[in-house]
């Protein structure tokens, strides 16, 4: 087994004492269990102590491989020690320095069980759990012990995929999934006074995703690939910013419909193309109805250890968000990997974004529940370097 040691990514700024060194952890274990078909006899003429587990070889039919999946997470995002000070002026004591340590901690597990039911039938059955909890959120209130927090420990996930022929395949789903506040000690600073740090305390909800979704893919050639899907479900406190702003905002609650229809075509073994039309349709909690739509092209090219895309989304104003996207947007790529460090790979990365604050996107996106921050929705160019030691 390969060992991926990640060390700490140690961020500075370069001006303004608003900003701090921050030190990034990251923990955690991921497995896979695919037992074979056992069962558990008791040896004849001793104690019950005294067990043992036979392998029953090939089974009858309704014995099928399963592969349960186990992931535990736990990410941690501190300031070094002298990251933040704080300077308290009092008439009777004078000056004061005051440090604290802001940070925020996401843990995340993950139990799911893959079952082949037949040759052509796949069911999918498990559920996550989060936990997000930012500690001295808010500096001008100091070394507070009300930390912004969300939890869910029941997240389920449900799915069959039936594949009835070689071209066409089929499936449903049933998910939700969380989305909680974790940008604490990234930017900032988050200064309220206590009543008004309280009040955003009490009004910052997750942003919760329930949806049930129908899908249908069809390869009528080896290029060629369509897929149609219908959603159906409902999107509960959705998490925004304000253009340039680093306070989140609950931008409300909607009850979406709508469906996705895409097709990808392999030009060449280097280059393919990609288009992806949506429509929807948001009611929310007052009873108003709000439509959202997009078309977005997407070209793709690789040869070797080089990979560029390029893709360009024209799409209607929000249904619900604290500030507009420009209707038209522009995202690239570029990607690079190549085992060039004895023998090691490496791999480097470019990339171009401006996400989009369309509801339906964040629904329809398969997110796994994870920290949101300010920096999700802003545009940005990120460059990123990863050796596998």
């Amino acid at each position: 087994m390969r060992t991926l040691l990640f060390a700490a990514a140690i961020l500075s700024a370069t001006a303004g004492r608003g900003y701090a060194q921050t030190v990034e952890l990251e923990q955690g274990i991921r497995f896979s269990l695919k037992p074979s078909r056992m069962r558990l006899t008791l040896i004849e003429g001793q104690s019950r102590a005294s067990l043992r587990m036979v392998s029953l070889g090939n089974g009858p039919a309704y014995d099928r491989p399963s592969d349960v999946q186990l992931l535990v997470q736990r990410q941690t995002r501190p300031f070094a020690p002298d990251g933040l000070q704080r300077v308290d002026q009092d008439a009777a004591f004078g000056t004061t320095l005051l440090s604290t340590s802001p940070r925020s901690r996401m843990t995340r597990f993950l139990v799911q069980d893959t079952l082949s039911l037949n040759d052509n039938v796949t069911a999918t059955l498990g559920w996550q759990g989060i936990k997000v909890s930012n500690r001295n959120a808010n500096v001008t209130v100091g070394a507070s012990k009300e930390p912004l927090r969300a939890r869910d420990w029941f997240l389920p996930h449900a799915g069959v995929r039936l594949r009835s022929s070689l071209t066409l395949g089929l499936s449903v789903s049933y998910d939700e999934t969380l989305r909680a506040y974790g940008d604490t000690g990234l930017v900032g600073p988050l200064g309220l006074s206590r009543d008004n740090f309280l009040a955003l305390r009490r009004a910052l909800r997750p942003e919760t995703r329930r949806r049930l979704s129908m899908s249908a893919d069809w390869v009528p050639d080896p290029g060629l690939k369509l897929v149609l899907t219908a959603y159906t479900g409902k999107l509960d406190d959705q998490l925004s910013f304000v253009r340039g702003g680093y306070l989140p905002l609950n931008v409300g609650s909607a009850a979406l419909s709508g469906g996705v229809v895409s097709g990808t075509h392999r030009l060449s073994p280097n280059l393919s193309y990609s288009l992806r039309y949506s429509a929807f349709a948001a009611r929310t909690d007052d009873g108003t109805t709000l439509r959202e739509n997009s078309i977005s092209f997407e070209a793709s090219w690789a040869k070797g250890p080089l990979r560029a895309t390029l893709r360009a989304v024209d799409s209607s104003a929000p249904a619900l968000a604290a500030a507009r996207s420009p209707p038209l947007r522009i995202e690239a790529g570029l990607d690079y990997s190549a085992a060039i460090l004895r023998g090691r790979p490496l791999h480097f990365s470019l990339r171009l974004t401006d996400p989009d604050r369309l509801m339906s996107t964040s629904f329809v996106q398969d997110q796994t529940p994870r920290a949101f921050g300010a920096l999700d929705q802003t545009p940005a160019v990120m460059m990123s370097a990863a050796v596998n030691w």
